[in-house]
């Protein structure tokens, strides 16, 4: 899989830019502020509807502008031109092949995998960030996962409106709702836990190649169901488990928690069951990386993940495009190797650096000078 052109119009800080990519690794450098991340950024907003700087849609229009626009020429055995159009204060709109489709329509034709600075929050930071990792991954891989969290969302936000008047009509109110909490609790925690078991053992491996010592690295799915007992059908001999058997065993446990925390939910008036309380641990050596890893360890982890995230979304002969957003620079010189090594991997690789040195020497790629003008704002230097 490679992208052969993308379009931008009021996108960020271009206000208009056509680039054509060939497979293999693409280094956008400049100076910082210059716009080098706003290309990568557009590309990952293609593949996941979602920006990995920022939860606002209205920071990628451009500044004075009503709407921005991202095309793309995809290749992974035929061509699809693919087209998002983020309105400001409206309705986003896509296309494919020239097509209308709904936006979700769009998510699946371009897989990518992007690391950056901000992917230390994974490791460091609170729950929310790690299943945004998992989801992100899951909607690409399963478009319909997608509609399934939507509706997840809006289940939870009308189940927490109901409980806030629970006390006074009644907890029977809450029927209605909890059957489809339940459901859709069990469909979300069911693919994760899947996708985490098929990430663990890769994991490790890409741990041993990027952090180069004896140290080893596991992760482990969490729920605030407890412990998932062995009830919940789980890999035997490499081979997952049938997610229909997953999805029924987690409806159970998750109808036997809202029994139990009935009256503690009307009390606090909040969600206090379903899946989005998940989480998941990564181990070092038997210890939680978050609060006991080193600084050296926390990248090693992180940087595992995402490899092991590209393994598993990679198909039979089609591995993700791997976005590396200016994360040389905060690697040592030993582990900017490790990840160089493991470019190879894929058929296409864009890397953002501001600075030459942070790249690995060996490192051969098609370089794009990003450069800057109050007129025009950003562009490629000529």
């Amino acid at each position: 899989m490679y992208v052969s052109a993308l379009a931008l119009d009021n996108y960020r800080s271009y206000h208009t830019l056509v680039v054509e990519f060939s497979p293999g690794v693409t280094v956008f450098h400049g100076r910082n502020g210059r716009g080098k991340t706003n290309i990568v950024e557009a590309l990952g907003y293609l593949s996941t509807l979602s920006s990995h700087r920022v939860s606002s849609e209205k920071a990628l229009v451009r500044q004075g502008q009503s709407a921005a626009v991202i095309r793309a020429r995809v290749n992974d055995g035929r061509e699809n031109l693919l087209e998002v159009e983020l309105v400001s204060g409206g309705a986003n709109r896509a296309r494919i092949n020239r097509a209308m489709v709904a936006p979700r329509e769009i998510v699946g034709y371009l897989r990518t995998v992007t690391f950056a600075p901000e992917d230390v929050q994974i490791i460091r930071g609170d729950p929310s960030g790690r299943r945004r990792f998992l989801d992100t991954a899951l909607m690409q891989m399963k478009p319909a996962y997608s509609s399934m969290k939507r509706d997840l969302d809006k289940v939870l936000a009308q189940r927490a409106a109901a409980l806030k008047n629970a006390s006074f009509l009644g907890s029977d109110m809450l029927d209605v709702w909890d059957e489809s909490l339940v459901e859709l609790s069990a469909q979300v925690a069911a693919h994760r836990i899947s996708f985490v078991a098929s990430m663990a053992p890769i994991l490790s491996q890409a741990y041993g190649h990027v952090a180069d010592d004896t140290k080893t690295a596991t992760m482990e799915f969490r729920s605030k169901l407890g412990e998932i007992p062995d009830t919940v059908p789980h890999i035997e001999d490499g081979h997952m488990p049938d997610l229909t058997d997953m999805v029924d065993s987690m409806r159970h446990l998750y109808r036997h928690s809202i029994e139990n925390n009935r009256d503690e939910e009307i009390r606090r008036r909040q969600n206090l069951v379903g899946a989005h309380l998940d989480d998941f641990d990564v181990y070092v050596d038997g210890l939680p990386a978050k609060g006991f890893a080193s600084h050296g360890e926390t990248w090693s982890s992180v940087l595992a993940l995402r490899l092991a995230q590209a393994q598993v979304l990679s198909t039979e002969d089609a591995p993700p495009i791997l976005i590396l957003d200016d994360v040389f620079a905060e690697l040592d010189s030993r582990r900017r190797l490790a990840l160089a090594s493991r470019m190879a991997d894929f058929d296409q690789v864009f890397v953002t650096a501001a600075v030459e040195e942070d790249l690995p020497h060996l490192m051969e790629s098609d370089r794009i000078e990003i450069t800057w003008s109050a007129e025009e704002g950003s562009q490629i230097g000529k």
